[in-house]
């Protein structure tokens, strides 16, 4: 920034290994970069292979890495459909926005056009090129609904200052707090039904008239207490880098002391809809 540039990370392969020329290509897309290694050895095939062995010198692979938040970690791990020794998979790649390209000068079938036969080594240094896509990602999404408890002068706000995407951190925000005004949140898998009721639930019958129950209820989170300055609380919520959790989504909702609420003396924020992803 300013003028200056910066080193913001140092990429090497899952299995690093001598003459592997991990580095030999290069290409980088938006938050995406893919990186050659001729000189891999592994006998994997396809993505995400087993990367343990050396019994295919020369045979190559290409490296995925993505950018989340400012860190970088590996996504895949790519090789031929037909990996031989001395095909220099990864000897050039290419990337456009999900779709990658990795060239192999020595692979060596004599197939012709489109997903041809490569099950033979008749035609020394051919060379092929293989088309890599990306099947479709869930992006990580938060967004609010419905409103605070219409009869409090200060309705309380819940929103989001992150995406909840996966291996960051996520949080919340609570807002329009009195100072030491104490709450929780609810975390739910709905916002249409809960244990058969219909959301919205109008909750007068507690005496929290003008307030709703917005989102089912299975869980919630340890109690917070506002700052006798800012009106506010954050609460942080670390995703793990763990693909399982892609796509799953959550409802939350604050309540919260506030005796000039209602009767009952709880107000309500409004709801928030959280999609963990990329």
């Amino acid at each position: 920034s300013a003028g200056t540039w910066t080193q913001q990370a140092y990429l090497k392969a899952s299995n690093t290994d001598a003459r592997d020329e991990f580095g030999r290509s290069v290409s980088i897309s938006g938050d995406t970069v893919v990186v050659g290694a001729r000189g891999e050895d592994s006998n994997a095939r396809g993505v995400n292979g087993n990367q343990s062995n050396n019994s295919a010198t020369g045979a190559g692979a290409a490296y995925v890495f993505v950018r989340s938040a400012g860190t970088w970690t590996q996504q895949a791990y790519l090789k031929a459909s037909n990996t031989d020794a001395d095909d220099e998979f990864g000897y050039s790649v290419s990337i456009s926005g999900v779709t990658v390209v990795v060239g192999a000068p020595g692979e060596a079938s004599n197939a012709k056009g489109v997903n041809g036969d490569q099950s033979n080594n008749s035609a020394s240094y051919a060379g092929a090129a293989y088309v890599f896509h990306l099947d479709s990602i869930i992006s990580a999404a938060y967004s609010v609904f419905g409103q605070g408890c219409a009869s409090s002068p200060r309705p309380v706000a819940l929103t989001a200052t992150t995406l909840p995407k996966i291996n960051t951190t996520f949080t919340l925000r609570v807002s329009n707090l009195a100072p030491f005004t104490a709450g929780i949140l609810l975390f739910g898998i709905s916002n249409t039904t809960w244990n058969g009721v219909p959301l919205p639930l109008d909750l007068s019958f507690l005496g929290m008239k003008g307030c709703n129950l917005l989102v089912s209820w299975e869980t919630q989170d340890r109690p917070f207490v506002a700052p006798q300055t800012g009106g506010m609380v954050e609460m942080n919520y670390p995703i793990p880098n763990n693909p399982a959790f892609e796509g799953l989504t959550f409802y939350n909702q604050a309540w919260v002391m506030d005796a000039k609420a209602n009767a009952l003396g709880v107000g309500t924020s409004n709801g928030g809809k959280g999609v963990i992803g990329y």
